[in-house]
């Protein structure tokens, strides 16, 4: 009996597999059309994707056939060009472009000149630009005066530090931003914001050049004095002031210039403080100044400032007068001249009456007229 059973059960199972293996065969053919509809749904994402991606690409990428540059020879030569960024496309910019020069002129003019952009590159992205412009004599044969180029190198080098700003239109240009100086004649003189304007009261004490634009020490402006401060072991009260100086006139190009003073709160360091602190700084193992090299650099050309060395030359001690030849005296004890030693009476000048050019006989006037008296 248990055969049948056997029997039976096997073909039960034999059903089963078959239609299992029916069932295997549908979900097969389910999965492979399934398998085909995801495929195809990835390949649309994916297609989808790369169409919005490689469009942002450009934006972010500008194009290197983007951009205006001045054509004329005498803009591109300018001796004073000006940088900062506008949040505008180069292309929107260009089509504005003399107005854009108008408006700087508005701001910054100066007799006998005119403002030229220079050119106009994309920055950051595609609607960010960078903006040059020259500043000219105009007419061409014209010369800016001394005094108005002072006027100028001013306000310029102000809104570099952002104490005042480029107005343009903003609803046109936007707000103007990084605003720097490629180039100016004579060099520039960047102070920094500091409290109490001690350049109006006092004089450097050294300067040093590092090889950093004035924009990168101005970066790390805070650095820089904490660092001066240790390297110089000033105390506590004792503050140090700094300005930067640029030959090229330029705050975004290396070398810079660094002029140095150093105040007690806010008065003039005293003589024998000042002649520590001139031993310190050119010593030979002055350590860089208390500069990290990382950040700084090497500093080079360290020297005392004109006024330092005249303040420590008046600290030298002067040379002590040598003595003076004492005048001729008389043999001590005095004696009168007729006991004087043969050959030391002293010869005075003959009087008058012994000029050679009277008789050899002549006697002195008072002697023509008194009477000889001889005594026995």
């Amino acid at each position: 009996m248990g055969k049948p059973v056997d029997v039976e059960l096997g073909g039960a199972e034999g059903l089963e597999v078959a239609g299992g293996g029916g069932g295997g065969g549908r979900c097969a053919g389910s999965c492979g059309a399934i398998g085909r509809a995801v495929s195809f749904r990835c390949v649309f994402v994916l297609l989808l994707a790369a169409g919005v991606l490689v469009p942002a690409l450009f934006l972010l990428v500008p194009s290197r056939h983007e951009g205006y540059t001045s054509d004329d020879p005498d803009v591109l030569a300018a001796e004073i060009k000006v940088g900062f960024t506008l949040e505008k496309p180069v292309s929107f910019l260009t089509s504005h472009i003399d107005k854009l020069g108008n408006e700087i002129f508005e701001e910054i003019g100066v007799p006998n000149s005119k403002v030229s952009i220079v050119s106009l590159q994309p920055f950051t992205s595609k609607y960010s630009t960078n903006v040059v412009f020259g500043v000219l004599p105009d007419p061409k044969d014209a010369s800016i005066s001394l005094p108005a180029l002072s006027v100028l190198r001013s306000s310029l080098i102000e809104m570099m530090l952002q104490h005042v700003n480029l107005s343009l239109t903003p609803s046109l240009f936007g707000h103007p931003s990084s605003f720097e100086l490629m180039r100016f004649p004579g060099g520039i003189t960047v102070i920094p914001s500091q409290p109490g304007s001690p350049w109006a009261n006092t004089y450097p004490l050294f300067n040093f050049v590092l090889n950093n634009s004035i924009y990168q020490i101005l970066g790390n402006l805070t650095e820089l004095k904490d660092q001066l401060k240790l390297g110089l072991n000033l105390r506590s009260y004792e503050k140090i002031y700094l300005q930067f100086r640029n030959e090229n006139g330029s705050s975004v190009e290396a070398p810079a210039t660094v002029d140095a003073s150093v105040l007690d709160g806010s008065s003039n360091l005293l003589p024998d403080r000042l002649k520590q602190l001139a031993q310190l700084i050119t010593e030979p193992d002055a350590r860089n100044l208390g500069l990290n090299h990382s950040v700084f650099g090497k500093v080079k050309g360290v020297q005392l400032s004109s006024y330092l060395q005249h303040k420590i030359s008046d600290l030298s001690p002067s040379p002590s007068p040598s003595p003076s030849p004492s005048p001729s005296q008389s043999p001590s004890p005095s004696m009168p001249p007729s006991l004087l030693p043969f050959g030391s009476i002293p010869y005075l000048a003959p009087p008058a009456y012994m000029n050679p050019s009277r008789p050899p006989q002549a006697f002195p006037p008072f002697m023509e007229q008194t009477p000889l008296l001889y005594m026995f």
